[in-house]
């Protein structure tokens, strides 16, 4: 994947570089624009400000680099600049994160979410798009269709760029069930209904096990948080020449 994915007059979609003399800035950057999205939009996200803001930065260093890739929709980026000098002068409009190349098992682990099964798991490469977020003061606009169709085009080029491997992608996302309008959005750029999942196996598919609490069914609170199947497994699959 390019550093730059998608561009229109007033969003650029970026990917985080895996090495740069700044990483440690732009961890920062996305820890407090993280903290800053949460504490602001609580109903945005399935983590909570509370157990967020107690990790320290080698967590959310972890989450960039840990096998994913980050997209950031930066507002009127400079492309003169190198892209983590673009990422850290300019405004973040939102954020996603792709998990890159799961395995078979991982991703079929949860049978409860109903994701299609092919009958030659070696002709395709297995995705997972989770946390995006976009901002109040950009939502309505374009920046949130930059950064989905920003995530099928860099897994486009990944499966290109791959010389002899599969030139098939199936990708996965799971969506806050409750919300009808955001089902309706993502089916818009082809994923389609598949099965559910609770907290925990949202949490683990996206490898957030650190903000999974210790005790998460002694009470039935606990239960009816952790393990009630809230979350709408979306799937797509996407093809290349």
């Amino acid at each position: 994947m390019g550093s730059s994915v998608l561009s229109n007059a007033q969003y650029t979609v970026l990917r985080v570089p895996v090495a740069s003399p700044r990483i440690n800035e732009i961890v920062a950057k996305f820890r407090d624009t993280r903290l800053a999205a949460i504490k602001s939009d609580p109903s945005s996200s399935f983590v909570t400000y509370e157990v967020e803001i107690q990790h320290p930065l080698s967590v959310w260093q972890a989450r960039l680099f840990g096998g994913l890739a980050c997209l950031v929709c930066v507002v009127n980026a400079d492309l003169t600049l190198p892209p983590e000098d673009a990422l850290l002068s300019g405004d973040w409009a939102g954020y996603v994160f792709i998990k890159e190349r799961v395995t078979y098992e991982e991703y079929y682990e949860f049978p409860a979410m109903k994701q299609g099964i092919p009958e030659d798991p070696e002709l395709e490469t297995r995705w997972h798009i989770f946390d995006l977020f976009i901002s109040p003061d950009h939502r309505g606009r374009s920046a949130g269709s930059m950064v989905v169709e920003g995530s099928l085009a860099a897994i486009r080029d990944a499966l290109r760029l791959d010389g002899s491997g599969p030139k098939r992608a199936r990708v996965r996302l799971i969506a806050n069930s409750k919300k009808e309008w955001l089902l309706r959005w993502y089916r818009r750029f082809g994923f389609l209904d598949r099965g559910s999942a609770t907290l925990v196996q949202g949490f683990k598919a996206n490898g957030w096990n650190v903000s999974i609490p210790e005790d998460n069914d002694s009470t039935e609170e606990l239960k009816a948080v952790w393990h009630n199947p809230i979350g709408r497994v979306m799937e797509i699959v996407i093809d290349v020449d």
